[in-house]
């Protein structure tokens, strides 16, 4: 995880935020476990393939969407029907629903929460329109809009249809998870009898449809709308109804088909109005992540309880409101209750309604020896049990990814990268933890889940990397990628804890919907904070003529190579993008190139350098025109940049006023012999360099004397020059002449030429900015512009006679030079050397260019000029030409386009239809990073 991870604040983070969601997750409370004591646990079993039960899935479903959006529309769908009148008579549901609205207020300013209700007896009636949760008033004004009972039928599909559309429109305005909450209190009757004909119509409606179209319920599940179901009743049997259509089955049949990627719901029978309350009270804490434990239910005589590390804090809930007991810490300090106070290494905050008490415990992890650790005791309790909660409170962190509408192409792959984080956001100390990991993806058409290949790291802050793959799914399928920890429990006393969950639901596009090889390019060099570089982000428009928004959201760059270890980042624009990123503009048919500057915040050193990185760009495909909804396809770009010494403008003007009585020339040279005594090559005391015969056939380079696997025999062909710092010229016994080239205006940048033997032609790495005239020489392959690393130089050499003689099609023979400068210790970097070299460039489009190109100069002479051996030991029968000099001609503005490229400042991008090896990392390209879901 970088500085830059985006880091989300969990929907449901307190004791009271989540009552909203637990109305329907009353079968969630599990059986309670005994006392732990603290010794070492026996490793916990391995993951089984038992299905979890729906109300396990649905909350799976809601934690999991939660944690990677930051937006909840939650829907009120009540019974209004006149059967209310006695299962109701005190019309408790009013404070208990206002009370649970309350709770969300909870949330952190990161998170937003929509709500609207409606109400359904012979047909739906809306109650609220959608608002953002601000103040308690919202929380008042649902018990105001709840109607009284005054009679009426119970007809679910009418109701159902009104909550489903408006939940629809909602998400269109604000796209996040969403949640159908859904109180009735009989079965569906429209006035004809649970068995009429009407009725039957009904919910054929609701659970396996009519007329071709799917149920109501289907329809909700596969729109990722998670309903539960909240049935209040005296007669619990007669919620088989309401089972079936929300869960999809019961013991009174299967109703329709539930699909892996469609979320579940689940049903709370409730037989008193009075326990209303009470369920909301414990499910707000299960949702919220705790896990429900024990304790003896005569607190007099042993209330004892035991807190191991790995337990980031605790819930004791009390039924009544008695204020006769009090908490006694591990360090035997008491908490009397109605006067607790926050003792060192802890934070205790107290709470209460009408049915129950609670007090919350918050363990402070940056106490050693943390005196909130062991054993706890409650005495003088004297109404009978208590209900503790312990909660981890870790949480899955899905890198970079700020939301939902995430999409890859099909038929390409994506990498997801993401970290467990406590509750401080901070990596987890997962050595405290026994735990499983799940990580797998659901597709719609396969009944099982399949695992995912990833990475994970163990110990302090588990990090973790999931290769998606090449995914084989249809464009339109949205599989789903599940992120958790399951059989979480702490390594200290074997007690069980709630695990982290993340669910991942994408879009597979097809490749024709989205910009095609991303790259970056610079017009030239950034000199400082105040002379940044103008950069552009270029690519291929969609295939289907489609437009596609492009934002650059982190302003910072990813993985940055400086030598000189300065920070860089985007410059704010004139214009804020409404998208709220540090770029933005669009790709498609008419669309130019999006532009922004890149220059130097922090630590500005002027020397020369090249610099290297990433961008993380995110597409968005548009893929619904009706509802204007986007895909988020994320993807990093690499770029170079060049930085420059520049001259102090004002010590440059002072110098020319002062030396004006002598002439021009002067002050001209001066600063022109400032530049040439800043720039120069950059040799390394440990360079190596070695030469491989090679062979072009097709656009595909071999080595037929080399065995790249062979890495002893690699390394031995590397040779070690002699050590130097920065040098002016170097030359090269196949490859020719490399330079330092500073133009005569000391304005303007310099270059570094590499100039080619006579008789040779050069397909090498064209790093640099060269002057427009000497386009034709970069063509024809007598000259390169270089970067002044030599470290990433390469190149190969090919005898003029070998391309007149084989021609564009032809088995060209060459030699191929490369430098490196290795790191110890690190194995296989010979072999990703020369791989990353041979895919580096289009070799068939620049040998056809080099031999049309030789064909259209004069005929060769009788004598021919000298040859380039393959023959490494055989030394070379021609001259070497000099540097050239220092001065060159005045450059144009803006780089050239070297042949055989699209853009000439950042590594070439492979087409689609090219089959490449696997990217590897050498040392004239960044490192290889993790990438987010994309391209």
């Amino acid at each position: 995880m970088t500085a830059t991870t985006w880091r989300r604040g969990r929907i449901l983070h307190s004791v009271t935020a989540g009552t909203l969601l637990a109305v329907a997750l009353a079968a969630c409370v599990g059986p309670s476990v005994e006392s732990p004591t603290v010794e070492r646990s026996a490793p916990p079993p391995p993951v089984t393939d038992a299905p979890l039960n729906n109300e396990e899935a649905a909350l799976q479903d809601l934690r999991g969407c939660l944690a990677v959006n930051n937006v909840l529309n939650v829907f009120y769908l009540l019974d209004d029907s006149g059967s209310l009148a006695d299962t109701d008579r005190g019309e408790l549901r009013r404070p208990v629903l206002a009370d649970s609205l309350r709770s969300l207020l909870q949330l952190t300013s990161d998170d937003k929460v929509y709500w609207a209700a409606g109400s359904f007896k012979d047909v739906f009636t809306p109650l609220s329109d959608w608002s953002v949760l601000e103040s308690p008033d919202d929380a008042n004004r649902l018990a105001e809009v709840i109607p009284p009972t005054d009679g009426g039928w119970t007809n679910w599909e009418d109701g159902i249809r009104g909550a489903s559309q408006s939940l629809a429109a909602q998400q269109q305005v604000a796209p996040g998870c969403s949640m159908l909450i859904w109180f009735t209190d009989g079965e569906i009757n429209l006035g004809d009898g649970v068995n009429g004909d009407r009725t039957l119509a009904a919910f054929d409606a609701l659970c396996t449809g009519v007329g071709g179209e799917r149920g109501l319920l289907q329809q909700l599940r596969g729109r990722q709308v998670v309903v539960f179901g909240v049935f209040l009743n005296p007669n619990p049997d007669s919620a088989e109804q309401l089972v079936r259509v929300v869960e999809g089955s019961a013991e009174g049949g299967a109703c329709a088909e539930i699909s892996p990627t469609d979320v579940r719901g689940s049903v709370t029978k409730v037989t008193e109005a009075g326990d209303l309350a009470d369920v909301f009270d414990r499910l707000s804490i299960l949702v919220a992540g705790g896990s429900p434990s024990s304790i003896s239910n005569d607190l007099n005589d042993a209330g004892e309880f035991v807190i191991p590390k790995g337990v980031s804090r605790f819930i004791l809930r009390f039924p009544g409101n008695s204020t006769s007991w009090s908490l006694a810490m591990p360090s035997g300090e008491l908490l009397a209750r109605g006067d607790l106070s926050s003792p060192g290494g802890v934070t205790v905050t107290e709470s209460s309604n009408s049915t129950s008490s609670a007090v919350e415990v918050s363990i402070d992890a940056a106490y050693e020896d943390d005196p909130a650790l062991g054993t706890w005791k409650v005495v003088g309790h004297e109404e009978g049990s208590a209900s503790l909660y312990l909660f981890s409170d870790l949480r899955v962190e899905v890198d970079r990814l700020g939301g939902g509408n995430l999409g890859v192409v099909s038929g390409e792959g994506a990498v997801i990268t993401g970290a467990i984080l406590d509750r401080d956001g901070n990596p987890a100390n997962l050595s405290l933890y026994e735990y499983d990991w799940i990580i797998q993806e659901r597709l719609e058409d396969e009944e099982r889940p399949r695992a995912l290949p990833n990475e994970i790291s163990g110990g302090e802050g588990a990090q973790f990397t999931i290769d998606f793959g090449a995914t084989s799914a249809r464009p339109g399928a949205e599989p789903v990628v599940d992120i958790s920890l399951v059989n979480l429990r702490t390594v200290d006393g074997a007690v069980a804890l709630d695990g982290p969950i993340a669910s991942l639901r994408l879009t597979v596009l097809d490749p024709d919907q989205v910009p095609a090889d991303l790259s970056i390019r610079f017009g030239g060099p950034a000199g400082s904070a105040r002379e940044p570089a103008h950069g552009e982000i270029l690519a291929n428009p969609p295939a289907d003529g489609g437009v596609v928004d492009v934002i650059v959201r982190d302003a910072a760059p990813l993985a940055i190579q400086d030598e000189f270890g300065r920070e860089f980042a985007i410059e704010e624009p004139s214009t804020a993008c409404e998208s709220g990123g540090s770029v933005c503009g669009q790709f498609g048919p008419d669309q130019n190139p999006v532009t922004f500057t890149f220059g130097i915040v922090e630590g500005e050193d002027p020397e020369f350098s090249v610099v290297r990185g990433e961008l993380l760009v995110e597409l968005q495909v548009p893929v619904d025109e009706t509802s204007g909804q986007n895909v988020r396809v994320i993807q990093s770009v690499p770029f170079e940049l060049q930085t420059e010494r520049r001259i102090n403008l004002g010590l440059l003007i002072g110098l020319l006023a002062l030396l004006l009585l002598v002439g021009i020339a002067i002050p001209v040279a001066l600063a022109w012999l400032l530049k040439r005594g800043l720039v120069g090559l950059q040799h390394g005391r440990l360079l190596q360099r070695a030469e491989f015969p090679v062979v072009i056939k097709d656009g595909t380079v071999t080595m037929p004397e080399i065995d790249l696997s062979d890495e002893a025999s690699l390394a031995s062909a590397f040779r070690n020059l002699p050590p130097n710092e920065r040098v002016r010229t170097h030359t090269d016994a196949r490859l020719g002449a490399f330079a330092v080239r500073v133009p005569l205006s000391p304005l303007q940048p310099a270059w570094f030429s590499l100039i080619a033997p006579a008789g040779t032609r050069l397909i090498a790495k064209q790093g640099g900015v060269a002057p427009r005239h000497l386009s034709p020489k970069l063509a024809e392959g007598t000259l390169v512009a270089g970067n002044g690393v030599l470290s990433s130089a390469w190149g190969v050499a090919i005898d003029e006679r070998e391309l007149r003689s084989r021609g564009a099609d032809g088995a060209v023979a060459g030699v191929l030079v490369v430098y490196l400068q290795p790191v110890l210790g690190q194995s296989g970097q010979y072999a990703k050397r020369l791989l990353e070299i041979m895919t580096l460039t289009d070799w068939r489009a620049r040998v056809r260019e080099l031999a049309q190109a030789i064909a259209s100069s004069q005929p060769e002479s009788a004598e021919g000029p000298p040859s380039v051996s393959t023959n490494p030991e055989e030394p070379r029968s021609s001259s070497r030409p000099s540097s050239g000099g220092d001065a060159a001609p005045e450059p144009t503005s803006g780089p050239p386009r070297p042949p055989g490229r699209s853009a000439p400042s950042s590594p070439a991008a492979p087409t689609r239809s090219e089959s490449l090896p696997p990217r590897t990392r050498g040392n004239d390209s960044p490192p290889s990073m993790p990438r987010p879901p994309g391209r």
